[in-house]
């Protein structure tokens, strides 16, 4: 089943990347004090788990609504999407977060 939700996974992952690098570019270019890497890191991943993820769910419910027939008749809920989109997310994410975290200690 995971196999067949990749499409979507993908889809929203692209989504969600390009949010969140231009989020963090524009939120560093704006920012007054000095650019850290643990505060890009911080910023990116703020918008990556939270509006960039949102963001990519909502484009494909605007463009693609009727790709929703696929999945369903797959026996695929879009709740059930939406949980495996963010696993997804969050597996792909995790060598960036060990690196980030690792890079404090530096």
């Amino acid at each position: 089943m995971i196999t067949k939700t990749i499409p979507y996974c993908l889809l929203v992952f692209k989504i969600d990347l390009l949010v969140s690098i231009a989020a963090t570019v524009i939120t560093s270019t704006l920012s007054p004090k000095g650019i850290t890497f643990e505060s890009m890191s911080y910023i990116f991943m703020l918008s990556y788990f939270s509006g960039g993820f949102l963001l990519g769910i909502l484009f494909f419910e605007i463009a693609r609504k009727q790709e929703y027939y696929f999945y369903y008749n797959l026996g695929i809920s879009k709740l059930r999407l939406v949980l495996i989109s963010y696993l997804f997310n969050l597996v792909i994410i995790l060598p960036f977060l060990i690196i980030s975290a690792y890079a404090r200690y530096i």
